[in-house]
């Protein structure tokens, strides 16, 4: 099947921010409440596992990050549970189990798992009411061209096909969290608007580190270096 064009209906949001700014929480409040308002959200986020935090007191992802999950956005609960996985939900990448895919530093990916991912986020692509998530493109992507690629590739060619009508913005998140409260309620208010969601853009939100989102941001707009 051809790469569905969007005539000026592409609209993609780079998120950025420092590890531990909360991305992955920030796309888990979008998916919940796009549900709650009864709307389409698709694609995949992948919050971490950690260890139990040294101080019971502490939150649940105080400990050490050892592994990080791979979790349909369709079906993603609104609260994350703290190990069980689902069908819906699967391992991508650990920091201390050896799995079947790339490498990156300390870290191992399973290469099942993102075949997995990228057919869940290439079909939520296809869906043009729906909000696609894509959550992260980091150096896995830009540097061996694996994880995401494939996901990240046909937004390229997506955006190119739709030349002045795709819109890439920007928004940052601070260590506290802050900066997305703003763009969390015009993206759940605006697609909740009656009649607006049929000729709204085509909304893609990528989750990416701050020293990547420049040189991303220029490929949507020109094509991948």
């Amino acid at each position: 099947m051809p790469p569905v064009t969007y005539a000026n209906v592409l609209r993609v949001i780079l998120l950025t921010g420092e590890r531990g700014a909360g991305k992955t929480s920030f796309c888990l409040k979008l998916i919940s409440r796009h549900r709650a308002a009864g709307l389409a959200c698709g694609g995949i986020v992948c919050p971490g596992i950690f260890a139990p935090p040294a101080d019971a007191g502490a939150s649940s992802t105080g400990g050490e990050k050892l592994g990080c999950l791979a979790q349909d956005a369709a079906s993603t609960p609104a609260a994350l549970p703290p190990s069980a996985q689902t069908d819906d939900e699967w391992e991508l990448g650990s920091r201390v189990t050896a799995l079947d895919g790339s490498r990156w530093k300390q870290w191992t990916f399973s290469a099942i798992a993102f075949e997995k991912a990228n057919r869940l986020i290439l079909a939520s692509l296809e869906r043009p009411a729906e909000l696609t998530l894509i959550d992260e493109i980091g150096p896995l992507e830009t540097e061996l061209a694996v994880g995401f690629r494939p996901a990240w590739d046909a937004l390229v060619s997506r955006c190119r096909l739709a030349g002045p009508g795709c819109r890439v913005e920007g928004c940052h998140l601070e260590p506290d969290g802050q900066g997305g409260e703003m763009l969390l309620e015009s993206l759940t208010t605006a697609a909740g608007v009656p009649g607006r969601q049929a000729n709204q853009a085509k909304t893609v939100l990528v989750t990416v580190r701050p020293d990547l989102a420049e040189r991303l941001a220029s490929w949507l707009v020109q094509g991948c270096d």
